[in-house]
């Protein structure tokens, strides 16, 4: 299946054709955030080695993080543990299992950290992925038709109702009442389709009764797709919703389908068997989940529920383009940055690469401007022209200042109009500028932390503008979000003068 990423042509600044294409490279994303760490004891062996079993058991904890410790080793000849301690044998590309509760087990690119040559010894291995409900054969790969998954923020994003009270007139009989939203089905792209899955669950006691409502998302795919590839569409997904709710969140759960894992049921009935994934991430997430409210998100679905589809589709579908600015834009986001002067430096890089990465625009006809660099390259003494060459391969390019130009100059009335606009271009500007070279003759324009922070916030919202611009956002919701969205007002707030 071919859907992950994007080849684009551009035309007169625009956006005119899309070829997709499918990427396999190694990559990790941020890892799943697990409160509870999973233990289960069992045993484990080699695809090839069925019969040989040694007892042993998995351990899933926070950021995905997959570890196998066993009692006894899965090649134990001598020829093949004197490898293994050589260093000649550094991991195992699949491991099966059966362990408490979860039953089959199937564990991929294992890598040794610990192994123990003794008569009791044991192995200790790492894992990127663990699959927990299934046996996956040796060379065949984790396809899934679906994938469910959950993050933070999503319920608060995705809630379209609320409970419901009324009293009777005596006020002796109150009623609760609490109706399921329908679910959204969205087609994101050739052969694959994005689901908000609304459900609930009750418990309590004769006198105390609670209710939770509880959203989570599934793809679903015409035809069975690689969990790399699945887990990568997924991170996009989620950098949407991050985007979306104007916080980093992180993955909760992952649970995949496929024809071929049922549970039998009483009178010949079959359900499909949901298989729990988890992956080592790049990044720890933290313990803790944030706390999302409806008012600080820059926009949550009951603003959007009627473009969504048209929203995500154009998001998935620029991506690839705009995948440098967004890592940038994440990056600082999620406290990447402990000084203020990296978070600055990213967030200039971030819109200058925005525009570069989405406009065709330079400073002269192409033709003209090869012309003019072969007469400065010729009237140079030939001494210098092997420094002066390279100097010139970019002198095309629009300057930092033109490309902030042409991106705030259309959202002047966001940012108090142009004289303010042009203060924060040369605020922008003077500060990258020095903060890149360290010219002495810029060093009086530097600015404080407490103004500095402020224009840090104004950069973040104009990248937020021109995303919200490029997946679809019409101007009037662009102005309904500016105005009642707390994440975006706050940082369009403060007044900037130039000193």
């Amino acid at each position: 299946m071919k859907y992950m990423a994007y080849s684009l042509s551009f035309k007169e600044n625009a956006l005119t054709s899309v070829r997709i294409l499918s990427t396999h490279k190694a990559w990790k994303p941020w890892g799943m955030r697990i409160t509870n760490p999973i233990s289960k004891s069992g045993f484990f062996w080699l695809p090839s080695t069925p019969d040989h079993k040694i007892p042993g058991e998995i351990t899933i904890s926070n950021g995905g993080k997959v570890e196998i410790e066993t009692i006894g080793h899965f090649r134990n000849s001598p020829t093949q543990l004197a490898q293994i301690l050589a260093g000649n044998h550094d991991g195992e590309a699949r491991i099966h299992g059966h362990v408490q509760e979860f039953g089959d087990v199937t564990v991929d690119d294992c890598i040794y950290t610990n192994q123990t040559l003794s008569t009791l010894g044991g192995t200790t291995l790492s894992a990127r992925n663990a699959y927990l409900g299934a046996l996956i054969s040796e060379k065949e790969p984790p396809l899934f038709d679906s994938v469910d998954f959950s993050f933070d923020g999503l319920n608060e994003w995705a809630r379209q109702t609320s409970l419901s009270q009324s009293r009777s007139e005596d006020r002796n009989e109150i009623s609760i009442t609490y109706k399921k939203p329908e679910n959204i089905d969205l087609r994101i792209g050739e052969g694959v389709s994005l689901h908000i899955i609304y459900d609930y669950s009750s418990s309590g006691s004769p006198g105390t009764r609670t209710l939770k409502s509880t959203t989570s998302l599934r793809l679903s795919f015409e035809e069975a797709t690689n969990i790399e590839e699945a887990i990568r569409l997924i991170h996009r997904i989620q950098n949407f919703f991050s985007f979306a709710m104007d916080e980093t969140t992180h993955l909760l759960q992952i649970n995949g389908t496929h024809e071929k894992y049922i549970i039998q049921h009483a009178n010949n009935r079959e359900t499909l068997k949901p298989i729990k994934i988890f992956y080592h991430g790049a990044y720890d997430p933290g313990t803790e989940s944030p706390s999302i409210l409806a008012p600080s998100m820059l926009f949550h679905l009951r603003l959007v529920k009627e473009t969504l589809e048209k929203n995500l589709t154009e998001w998935l579908r620029y991506y690839e383009v705009i995948t440098p600015t967004l890592n940038l834009y994440f990056s600082q986001k999620s406290g990447a940055y402990r000084f203020l002067n990296g978070r600055f430096l990213a967030l200039a890089q971030a819109i200058e690469t925005l525009h570069r990465n989405t406009s065709n625009e330079k400073f002269m006809d192409e033709a003209a401007f090869k012309d003019i660099r072969r007469q400065i390259i010729t009237g140079c003494p030939e001494a210098f022209r092997g420094r002066l060459s390279p100097m010139l391969i970019h002198g095309n390019e629009l300057s930092l200042k033109e490309r902030l130009e042409r991106v705030i100059d259309p959202h002047s009335k966001y940012f108090g109009g142009n004289e303010n606009v042009e203060t924060l271009i040369k605020m922008i500007k003077d500060n990258r500028n020095y903060l890149t070279h360290y010219d002495r003759a810029l060093e009086n324009k530097l600015l404080d932390g407490p103004k500095l922070y402020a224009v840090c916030l104004k950069i973040e919202a104009i990248l937020q503008i021109k995303f919200m611009e490029l997946i679809g956002f019409e101007e009037s919701l662009l102005d309904q979000i500016i105005e009642r969205s707390h994440a975006i007002a706050n940082k369009l707030r403060p007044t900037l003068t130039d000193s």
